[in-house]
């Protein structure tokens, strides 16, 4: 099931064709209207069947809602400071695009700032996250929860997953205070329940990042024990997690925040801005394989993940389950590099003139095929979106030096495509269970 892709129509040029634009653009917003009352509320675009998606995505293409910035400005990849992208003028009519679901206001920034309505079409990833609803199941799930933990563990998508999570929970009002949150790890809710990125959480998955940061579990020291989760499960002992806590917000300077892989202290014992937290069955955890496949990261941490969920499933089988929280997998998310019909990054350089696969196919795909091994198996979450349709609203061409350009179709502009995984996932709290034995 996919999301109607939502390309945003070209700003109106020339006097000459104002007025036929300005009678298209109020037929296109009739019809749109006359869909939306036909079909319900659009805003649950996950749930539409094929031909109502069919019809709001030949609609959503002419809406009077999404005329695109100028040339010019779409090149800055920025935002007035109402949050809200330019104004245009169409048929002589000013019309206000509609506003960023998030925008700079939201404190927690540090890893979402390359990407905030920057990518191949900002505003088109912007328009799919309003119209998705992300942001009302975010705060009607929210405003029923009391006293959870909502742990996201993986690479760098996953915690672009995190960080809509955190803007669109403050977006909601659901912080304790604008400063209730440690750059880019975590963030506490009112209503005593928490959002945490914790990229080595329970010791499960190895990437290709050169540097370690506090958080990733050491053999040697002991204030990690229990922190590897196959080993709890083994001795049938609840899983820890470490995390950085209120005090690490003051010892953190922006750089440091903003590089994400310094230490805070020199001292690898220096354990004073952390915190070890014990998870129970209230809260949920998601968690997803990676997208690095470099030497045997990927291979190995779906051997981990396949380990955990058998050892979970012996010991709920023979009622020793001591209290675990609910781990549910999410799909790998899709990319769409331009040299491969199944939008793999196959190493190396990438031709600069060419941008992101708009649709890819993913019944070769090596990460695809080995998700399809744990469905049905364990919770799992993320296809139902149709992400492998949505390859115009990642970052395509973007800098990543003063000196070097990449095309990057595995990150994702945002508002975007990461805010409906942030949706699934608040959909899903409290709707998993268990489906069978692996």
């Amino acid at each position: 099931m996919r999301i109607p892709n939502l390309p945003l129509p070209s700003r109106a040029r020339g006097a000459g064709t104002r007025k036929g634009k300005t009678l298209f653009l109020v037929l296109a917003s009739l019809a749109l209207s006359v869909v939306m009352i036909i079909y319900g509320d659009v805003q649950d675009l996950t749930t539409l069947t094929a031909s109502k998606k069919s019809s709001i995505s030949m609609l959503s293409q002419r809406s009077l809602c999404s005329i695109r910035q100028s040339q010019d400005n779409t090149n800055t990849g920025t935002a007035n400071g109402r949050g809200h992208a330019d104004e245009d003028r169409v048929g002589g009519v000013l019309v206000e695009k509609v506003p960023l679901v998030y925008n700079y206001e939201c404190p927690d920034l540090n890893n979402i700032d390359r990407f905030l309505h920057k990518g191949i079409d900002p505003d088109g990833a912007n328009m799919l996250s309003y119209l998705s609803g992300a942001l009302t199941t975010v705060t009607e799930t929210l405003a029923g929860l009391r006293d959870k933990k909502i742990v996201i563990i993986g690479d760098s998508v996953m915690h672009q997953i995190y960080s809509s999570l955190s803007c669109l929970s403050h977006r909601a009002g659901a912080w304790e205070s604008n400063t209730s949150f440690v750059g880019d790890r975590r963030a506490w809710l009112k209503n005593g329940s928490e959002i945490m990125y914790c990229p080595w959480g329970g010791n499960l998955l190895q990437f290709d990042w050169k540097q370690r940061t506090h958080d990733q579990p050491s053999s040697d020291d002991p204030f990690y024990d229990n922190t590897d989760w196959i080993e709890a499960c083994g001795k049938r002992e609840p899983f820890h997690l470490v995390a950085y806590n209120k005090i690490a917000n003051s010892m953190l300077k922006p750089e440091d925040v903003s590089a994400r892989m310094r230490r805070l202290s020199n001292d690898p014992m220096d354990h004073s801005f952390q915190e070890k937290i014990v998870l129970t069955r209230d809260d949920n955890v998601f968690i997803s394989g990676t997208l690095h496949n470099h030497g045997v990261h990927r291979i190995g941490n779906m051997q981990k993940l396949h380990s955990l969920f058998q050892c979970m499933e012996e010991a709920k089988s023979a009622n020793e389950d001591p209290g675990w929280p609910t781990i549910t997998y999410i799909a790998t998310p899709p990319q769409h590099f331009p040299g491969h019909a199944d939008g793999r990054w196959a190493g190396g350089p990438i031709d600069l003139s060419l941008t992101c696969r708009h649709t890819v196919n993913l019944s070769h795909n090596q990460f695809y095929n080995e998700d399809n091994q744990l469905e049905g198996k364990v919770p799992m979450i993320g296809r139902e979106i149709g992400a492998s349709n949505m390859g115009q609203y990642h970052m395509g061409l973007r800098r990543v030096s003063n000196r070097q350009m990449t095309v990057d179709c595995t990150h994702w502009s945002m508002p975007g495509v990461t805010d409906i995984y942030a949706k699934v996932i608040m959909k899903s709290i409290g709707q998993v269970s268990h489906i069978g034995p692996l």
